[in-house]
């Protein structure tokens, strides 16, 4: 009778197992990009801790609690991709990003889906020009807040060997390439207070690649250079920065 009885609770077993082998995978894929609202550009961030989107498929008890959602990344590019998906309804939320956030509800059909998002970055860079004469790399710039009264935290210039330049992705570079707005010195004085972004001001960061020749070492290679610009707003959670466009050098 015992033998009987494991039998039959194998055969439960396997039969069960099966069920679950034969639900459908995932039938649907999406991508897209996150845009400004103003500008129509894609709004870059960092591909290591940067913006993300948090999304739940409706339907389930744990949307209503957002208790256990799927985590986008955004490259940064600002585009996203997720090649296995399931068709349904969905909420994204947006947070601790480098733009102002929000949720939304979308569908997600069978096949391939395209949905952009349009944002409002705390910060744009504007009139960017990087480029390299000797052994200087210069970066001229101002910047534009998302909603007008943006503070400013830090603006910097960052270089790395290939294209995922950016805060969590750089070489730790010595000299004028960073100013750290409400940061104090050794005497505990702050030398740049926090201030509202103001459009009319030209910001000059630079790289001294003799002085940090232990990062440009190799002659006829690219070298990538993106501005970073870091907001300062009152109940928005983490901010991460938002960037200029990628500039590729050949040393």
């Amino acid at each position: 009778m015992k033998k009987v009885l494991l039998v039959a609770a194998s055969v439960l077993f396997l039969m069960t197992s099966c069920q679950l082998d034969n639900y459908d995978g995932p039938n649907a894929k999406i991508h897209g990009r996150i845009l400004d609202e103003k500008t129509g550009e894609l709004v870059g961030t960092d591909i290591q801790n940067g913006s993300r989107l948090m999304v739940y498929e409706q339907g389930y008890a744990a949307s209503e609690t957002h208790s256990n959602g799927e985590t986008w990344v955004i490259m940064n590019t600002g585009e996203y991709a997720n090649n296995l998906v399931f068709a349904g309804e969905y909420e994204v939320i947006f947070e601790n990003g480098n733009f102002y956030g929000f949720n939304d509800f979308f569908t997600i059909n069978k096949g391939d889906n395209e949905v952009d998002w349009k944002v409002t970055p705390y910060l744009r860079i504007k009139n960017c020009s990087i480029s390299k004469s000797g052994s200087i790399v210069t970066a001229k710039f101002s910047l534009e807040g998302g909603k007008g009264n943006e503070k400013v935290s830090e603006v910097r210039l960052f270089a790395f060997s290939d294209k995922w330049v950016g805060n969590y992705v750089k070489f730790p570079i010595e000299g004028g390439s960073k100013i750290a707005f409400g940061a104090k010195d050794g005497a505990g004085n702050i030398a740049n207070p926090v201030v509202t972004v103001d459009p009319s001001r030209e910001y000059t960061l630079t790289i001294d690649t003799e002085k940090n020749k232990s990062f440009f070492k190799y002659t006829g290679k690219n070298y990538y250079f993106r501005v970073g610009a870091k907001a300062s707003v009152s109940g928005a959670g983490t901010i991460r920065h938002n960037y200029s466009e990628l500039v590729k050098i050949a040393f």
